[in-house]
């Protein structure tokens, strides 16, 4: 676990650490907010890749890591809808855009994929 002092507001949980161009971790929790300071923890993310094996991978040397496996379902995927449950890796369209889910979650109103980056990759 990495402490930190780095900004962070609610909602920001699974959130990418990066120093430099490499991958530390993922945003676990913490306290306070981007106006009044606090502190962020961070999961290192060597233990993620590990308990879900999962490897890291870079796309085009731009330093954007994601998870290896094959989405669930075809390029392009289906529509994302709100009260659905999606698996790490299925694939959705928002918006005419392509995302990749990160996090197996049930999706809410709100949650639209450019609204969390947290669940969602835009491919």
């Amino acid at each position: 676990m990495t402490r930190t002092n780095v900004c962070a507001e609610p909602g920001d949980s699974g959130g990418s650490f990066i120093s430099g161009d490499q991958a530390q971790g993922v945003t676990s929790g913490g306290t306070g907010n981007c106006s009044g300071g606090g502190t962020t923890y961070f999961q290192p993310v060597g233990e993620i890749l590990s308990t879900y094996g999962l490897t890291l991978r870079v796309e085009g040397g731009g330093g954007n890591p994601s998870p290896s496996p094959s989405p669930s379902n075809p390029p392009g995927g289906t529509t994302w809808q709100a009260n659905t449950s999606y698996a790490a890796g299925a694939t959705v369209t928002y918006g005419g855009v392509t995302y990749r889910c990160l996090q197996a979650h049930t999706s809410m109103t709100g949650w639209e994929p450019p609204n969390v980056p947290a669940l969602w990759q835009r491919l």
